[in-house]
């Protein structure tokens, strides 16, 4: 019916509220994601989407908001933490009136409204905006870091990610001159560890600890090891000042946080920790409740909104702790948005890449966060290497604060596609954003690889230059040509280990040199032909050692592995051997399947 709201719709057709058809008709209302299918919530046609959308557009903020999707202990304290100011403001807005707002408001308005608007009325509302409008929203709202360039407008950063397969010092310290050599990487030295072991991580916080300190750069940027927090704090009792900025990934709900071995009293004890300049550094990811099984009957995009209410609470926190820590509160944190990382269970094609890109750039703003995205695609996703690059254009006209940094999309140790270190030169020469000032500065005049003008230097992208310079930076009195000697051999060991380092440019500085670009793109679809391979007894038969397999037949989805008999999902025949090999020492069984396409030594 023509201006009937989504609780008046309720009444009409169940004669109350009824909680199943509610979450239904929000769920439908979101643009089309295979997590969403999987869950029995997505429309089935643009039709049903439309109504979805018009019954929302119609619906109360106030009304929305005093009725929630599903309740614990989170929402309730995300409750508790907005503005009873502004919620009584807005309560009597209709949802349509709060998109009209956030589109054509000043940005003092709209930051004005911020604190009073839940995590729920934020997922509702975007449910209603074209990309486009998510675009054009996520351009109007900027929340840069304290006192810095950092997140504000006009800019774009990067989280450099210096991971390695083995943790190893080396690979990590050269991706950093890597980086640097190319000007980028001027928001957090950030590694995904492969041990969690405290004395594993300790190495790495102390390898990035070194590297910020005999550049000088402590006050510029932090570093991270994305172990799970207690980790990191158990690393920083033993040896105070060895880590930066601490990490956790987040979730939407008390039971998914679980998951994480997190819960809101601990991450709030944690966060009451941080009264130092940096505080905390968050991830988020629209599917991961629902692939860890604790949807609630409830979409990813609420789920991904309660997230980020998660992180707005923590941040309030962290600015509490440096009240009582006798400075000013300035909280130092940020979220990333790993968007694409869980697969195509959660969603398959660009489009709903890109998508959930504008939505969680739309949502963290709305919540008050620099927000920052992982712009990624798994190998078994129908993403290939051009798509991503239209992905990161799409994305990047909406806003947010910061990217990832690898050498070439590759990251060697999560095996994952991502953000380049030339994705940023060509990103920064479409659309003229730019560096945070004063790490820009440290990139002119400490490694002077980009002029007073702006341009490259002979410096740029010759990582063995920025070796030269820490070097020197430790005190290091050789002749020049004896550091640049051994610099090489060390560079070569890096890459002996299938770290890729890249040198130089290609026709224009944002172009991959032409052999590493042909590496990248032979290497990917050699990986996504092994993705989708099935061993026959042929090729068993050549490998190498003693080995002896049984094989066993099956059935396996491809587009959700949430839970056995979902509507909605193709399948395909597998295989899946269980191996063993005299010829490998200290290993004794291995299984493969092409679900995975891994092998797991046991």
């Amino acid at each position: 019916m023509a201006g009937e709201d989504l609780f008046a719709y309720l009444t009409r057709v169940r004669g109350g509220f009824d909680e199943a058809l509610y979450r239904r008709v929000v769920g439908a209302a979101s643009a089309f994601k295979e997590g969403d299918a999987v869950l029995g919530l997505a429309a089935p046609d643009d039709a049903t989407r439309a109504t979805a959308r018009g019954l929302l557009a119609a619906t109360r903020v106030g009304e929305l908001q005093a009725r929630p999707l599903f309740e614990d202990r989170l929402y309730a304290a995300l409750l508790a933490d907005l503005d009873a100011g502004v919620c009584e403001r807005i309560a009597g807005w209709t949802l349509g009136a709060l998109k009209e707002f956030l589109l054509t408001a000043e940005e003092a308005a709209i930051h004005a409204i911020l604190p009073g608007l839940a995590s729920d009325v934020i997922a509702c509302v975007v449910k209603l905006m074209s990309d486009a409008e998510l675009t054009a929203l996520g351009a109007r709202v900027y929340h840069p870091l304290p006192g810095r360039t950092l997140g504000a407008r006009g800019y774009l950063s990067a989280r450099l990610q210096p991971n390695s397969p083995t943790d190893d010092p080396e690979d990590i310290r050269w991706q950093v001159f890597d980086g640097w050599s190319y000007a980028v990487g001027d928001l957090l030295l950030g590694t995904n560890p492969v041990s969690s072991d405290p004395d594993s991580v300790a190495v790495v916080e102390a390898t990035l600890h070194e590297i910020r300190t005999s550049f000088g750069v402590e006050d510029l940027l932090p570093h991270c090891v994305l172990a799970h927090v207690d980790v990191q704090a158990e690393v920083e009792a033993r040896a105070p000042g060895s880590t930066g900025i601490w990490f956790q990934s987040l979730a939407g709900s008390d039971a998914a946080n679980a998951t994480f071995g997190v819960s809101l009293g601990s991450m709030l004890r944690r966060a009451s920790e941080r009264g130092g300049k940096y505080g905390m550094y968050f991830e988020t990811g629209q599917g991961a409740d629902c692939t860890n099984g604790h949807a609630a009957g409830v979409d990813m995009v609420v789920h991904e909104a309660r997230k980020y209410g998660f992180c707005r609470l923590l941040t309030r926190a962290v600015a509490a702790a440096q009240i009582a820590a006798g400075r000013a509160p300035a909280p130092w944190v940020h979220v990333n948005d790993v968007a694409g990382f869980i697969g195509p269970e959660v969603f398959r094609r660009r489009e709903q890449l890109i998508r959930c890109c504008l939505e969680d750039i739309a949502m963290g703003k709305l919540h008050g966060l620099t927000i920052g995205l992982d712009v990624c695609s798994t190998l078994h996703m129908d993403v290939d290497l051009d798509d991503l690059e239209l992905c990161l254009d799409a994305v990047a006209a909406a806003g947010p604060a910061y990217l990832m940094a690898l050498p070439t999309r590759n990251d060697p140790m999560l095996g994952y596609l991502t953000t380049g270190f030339h994705d940023h030169l060509r990103l920064r020469a479409r659309t003229g954003l730019r560096v945070d000032e004063a790490m820009w500065g440290f990139f002119r005049d400490v490694l002077e690889v980009v002029d007073a003008e702006g341009q490259p230097t002979w410096r740029f992208g010759q990582p063995l230059q920025v070796f030269l310079r820490y070097q020197r930076a430790r005190g290091d009195l050789r002749e020049e040509a004896e550091i640049l000697a051994e610099g090489r051999e060390r560079m070569a060991a890096v890459q002996a280990r299938g770290v890729p380092l890249v040198v130089g440019s290609g026709a224009q500085p944002w172009l991959l040199p032409g052999a590493e670009e042909a590496t990248l793109r032979r290497d990917y679809a050699d990986a996504k032909r092994c993705l989708w391979a099935e061993w026959d007894d042929a090729f068993l038969a050549r490998l190498p050692g003693r080995w002896c397999c049984a094989r066993r037949r099956g059935i396996a989805r491809i587009t959700s592995g949430i839970r056995r008999g979902a509507s909605g999902c193709r399948r395909r025949r597998w295989w899946s051997w269980m191996c063993c090999a005299g010829s490998m020492p200290g290993r004794t069984s291995c299984s493969w399947s092409c679900r995975t396409g891994s092998v797991r030594w046991r």
